[in-house]
Order: C-alpha cells, then structure tokens, then sequence
C-alpha cells in the first residue's frame, strides 16, 4: 500500500515538474531569453527514438504507431528541446485517437526545409478552436469528456521551439477524421 501511494506521489510530482518546466520555457520565449543548444541533430534518428518511447503507451492504448523515416536529416538545432516538440505532438495525437487507429511519425525534406510530421487518424480539432489551439492553457473541447489529463501547453511550448529553431508549426484537421501537424524547419547542414 505504502508503494501504491509512494508511486502516485512520484507521477504527480514528475507531473508538476514537466508543468514548471514547461511554463519557464514559455515565458523564456515570451521574453526572448529562449536559449537552444545548436549543434547538428539528426532528426530521423529523433523520430525513431521518440517512436519507442512511445511504444508502450500506444499498446496500452490500442493505436497502431508507425514510424515513416528516410535516411539521415540532419540540421543544426537542440536536440532536448526538438524531443520535447516532437514528444508533446505524439502525446496529443495518441490522447486523441480512439483504438485502432494509427498514429505516424515522418521527417522528410521540402524545398530545401526539414520537416517532422506527426499524422494520426484521431477525432480531429473542430474549425471552431483552429486559432486557439496553439495559445497557453487552451484545451480541446473534447478534452474533458476523453478523461485526458494536461494544462494546455503541449501545443504552445510544440510552437516556441519551432519557433525558436527558425521553424514554424502548422495544422490541418478534420473532425471525425484526423490531423497533420507539420513542423518545418531549416535544413542548414546537408547530409
């Protein structure tokens, strides 16, 4: 019993500590003061990487998480930060696709841009929180009734570290259908 309570207690705590985190470095990029490591980052790799951590809960949840690579992509960037972006979108796109469906991690290049692309098969954003889906603290309306726990900054801090690389982060969703959230950014080292 005592390791029962132990257990929660240390979920909650890493909870709370991934929450701090998060809004210092969106009030870092708020501020301007967003520091990122820049060395070279391979970001195929980051997608396999990111794909077995997240291996274990797609089981657990029933969705089918494939991985789409090429060979090498490597650009200039911080590879903790670029984990963080690209976990938080795996995250959100497994919360928000039902059993059975399919989750898939991309990295390809796009006129001479690197891009990371998280697709899945989900419920869709409604057109109607579009424009909010990337401010602090915005949950989806279907949030509360999946029984998904979250502060609303996945999206937001997903967004800074684009940002900050130089990069931008874009959407395309249909309800009932799913969603592509695609992450360009410079490709500064050919390879």
């Amino acid at each position: 019993e005592y390791q029962q309570v132990l257990t929660s207690a240390l979920e909650e705590i890493n909870r709370l500590v991934r929450l701090v985190e998060g809004l210092l470095l969106l009030s870092r990029a708020d501020a301007g003061v967003l520091r990122m490591d820049s060395r070279p980052v391979d970001l195929s790799q980051l997608a396999v990487e990111v794909a077995q951590q997240m291996e274990s809960e797609a089981m657990l949840r029933k969705i089918d998480l494939r991985l789409d690579k090429p060979g090498s992509l490597i650009i200039k960037g911080d590879p903790e930060q670029l984990r963080r972006l690209l976990l938080n979108l795996t995250t959100n796109a497994l919360k928000y696709t039902d059993p059975g469906g399919i989750v898939t991690l991309s990295t390809y290049r796009n006129n001479g841009r690197a891009i990371l692309e998280v697709r899945d098969t989900g419920i869709g954003i409604p057109p109607e929180e579009m424009k909010s889906i990337f401010h602090p603290f915005h949950r989806g309306s279907d949030a509360g009734a999946r029984r998904e726990r979250g502060a609303g900054l996945g999206l937001a801090i997903a967004k800074s570290i684009a940002e900050a690389h130089g990069g931008a982060i874009e959407v395309q969703s249909t309800p009932g259908t799913g969603s592509v959230f695609r992450v360009s950014l410079p490709a500064r080292l050919d390879h």
